[in-house]
């Protein structure tokens, strides 16, 4: 049965009589309230509640930085490189003058008392997740190094090796055995089985409700010659280093916890996927393989037929929007006109094929083919090389915090990830005002906790250059339907005719809302 609600001048009403006790809740984003009525557009959205049913993960609303309602939490990022669980230490490489000291448990919440306490970093990590009900992926590092000490910005002559750095080995040797949940800081060597040990002491396996679920290869290793050059040296990382350190690492960890998920390869972005940034070996190692997202996942699904076990369960990549030809920037935060119309315009790139960004990506035929539309293309290269892998974004970020065009791309992001059948994503930055908007449109609209639907179904508009929609109801049953509604225009006004068919008459609407005047959202009706 369909049924018709339309919206305009930031309220809905009902066009039919229902007399059935169902409901839609529906929550809308308005850049702009209408100043003329001849300025004013209409669209429709279409809605079908027993079309295109699939389960949205709850992974897909997670986080880098806190938020109270995130389903997933990533302590991730370039200071996971080289932290040192055995005093907690990390470096920050380019991103702050090389600088070695307490970022990590600061960030963390952990108390200055406890700054030098074995794996207290990660402890206090996991531990908010546990109270929120969260998933936890955790960062292990692949490139040899870790911080030793917190003792200030290293310089280029006290590169690694020296005294200011800890090597790393995946395995403590068995002469040196047991492991020990207060590790020898004089060794000069850190060993991830005695990390692992150590977590699986303190919060059991992954299969248990208190485990770490998940564990990533290290953080973006095409750009450490860049972001831990005095770490990793000037030299871009090879595809050979790479693939053994991931396929070694991943192995221990399935040894240690054979239900934990694997996260890999982590990479920032297109150069990476297409030839791990330029990797000096990469004409010889390539192959077959048109890129080296699709070497990563031939050469895991090798392993795995040779050993019998899946070494990756999760592709993990991440996905900035770039700079286009204009030289505009969504990721500056910027809140200009134009800033925001290219904002909002590029989540397309994750899911529209009829549509190229303006930007050197969709400028490159061969980039375009690889990896857009991204979400598709990503599984299609999934499909390809190793059926059966999960597809995680652990780092994007469209900004505008400041804005609520902000918070209508982040809003937009999650409805697409839910519709493309995403397992898990994590929003790199503060979650905080229009961005933090987004996230409560589907985390937390009521203030209450209330959240969007657990299974998307159908929803489509006939103007995708001006709107968005997204839909979801409770499991298998669509008593609920839970409606995202967008308005991308900053010039006017939209009016919407939202359509819903299904087998359940509708009675009535519960509407909350944020616009640029203020981050909060709000009930309208």
């Amino acid at each position: 049965m369909a049924q018709q609600y339309t919206e305009t001048k930031s309220k809905w009403r009902e066009k039919k009589m229902i007399t059935v006790h169902r409901y839609i809740i529906v929550t809308l984003v308005f850049l702009l309230t209408i100043f003329f009525a001849d300025a004013q557009k209409k669209a429709v959205f279409n809605i079908n509640t027993a079309q295109q049913r699939k389960p949205i993960s709850p992974f897909i609303y997670g986080t880098n930085d806190p938020y109270g309602f995130a389903g997933s939490k990533r302590l991730g990022g370039n200071r996971l490189t080289n932290y040192n669980w055995e005093n907690n230490a990390s470096n920050a490489g380019r991103d702050w003058y090389h600088e070695s000291d307490n970022y990590v448990p600061w960030q963390q919440g952990v108390p200055d008392q406890e700054y030098d306490s074995a794996g207290a970093a990660i402890k206090y990590f996991h531990q908010r997740s546990l109270q929120q009900g969260a998933y936890s992926l955790v960062t292990l590092p692949l490139a040899g190094y870790v911080a030793r000490d917190k003792n200030g910005a290293i310089a280029e002559s006290q590169s690694a090796p020296s005294n200011r750095w800890t090597s790393v080995e995946f395995r403590k040797p068995q002469e040196l055995l047991p492991f020990r949940l207060r590790p020898d800081l004089t060794d000069n060597k850190l060993y991830v089985d005695e990390l692992l040990n150590y977590l699986l002491h303190h919060f059991g396996t992954s299969s248990t409700s208190t485990g770490i679920r998940g564990y990533s290869l290290d953080n973006e290793p095409g750009l450490w010659f860049d972001t831990h050059s005095r770490l990793w040296g000037h030299t871009p990382v090879t595809v050979k280093y790479l693939m053994e350190k991931s396929i070694g690492l991943s192995t221990l960890i399935k040894e240690m916890d054979p239900n934990a998920e694997v996260f890999g390869p982590a990479s920032w972005g297109i150069t990476e996927f297409e030839n791990l940034q330029f990797a000096p070996d990469w004409d010889q190692e390539k192959g077959n393989y048109p890129t080296f997202i699709d070497l990563y996942l031939g050469r895991m699904r090798e392993k795995h037929v040779e050993t019998g076990k899946r070494l990756l369960d999760v592709l993990d990549v991440h996905w900035y929007p770039q700079g286009n030809n204009n030289g505009i920037s969504p990721f500056n935060n910027g809140t200009d006109y134009e800033t925001n119309r290219v904002r909002m315009e590029m989540t397309r790139s994750l899911w529209d094929s009829t549509y190229i960004e303006n930007t050197w990506i969709g400028n490159d035929p061969f980039k375009v083919q690889q990896f857009l539309p991204f979400i598709p293309k990503m599984h299609k290269h999934i499909d390809n090389y190793y059926p059966g892998t999960k597809l995680g974004i652990t780092e994007y970020a469209y900004m505008g915090t400041g804005h609520a065009s902000g918070g209508i791309a982040q809003a937009d992001a999650l409805g697409i990830f839910g519709k493309q059948g995403l397992y898990f994503a994590n929003y790199w930055g503060a979650v905080v005002d229009f961005v933090k908007s987004g996230f409560d449109l589907y985390r937390n609209y009521d203030g209450k906790g209330g959240k969007f639907g657990s299974t998307s179904v159908l929803s489509n508009t006939n103007d995708i250059n001006a709107t968005s929609v997204h839909a979801s109801i409770e499991g298998e049953s669509d008593s609920i339907v839970h409606v995202v509604a967008l308005n991308k225009s900053q010039d006017s006004a939209i009016t919407v005719t939202i359509q819903v068919n299904s087998s359940r008459q509708y009675r009535s609407a519960k509407v909350y809302a944020f616009d640029n005047g203020s981050p909060v959202l709000r009930q309208l009706k």
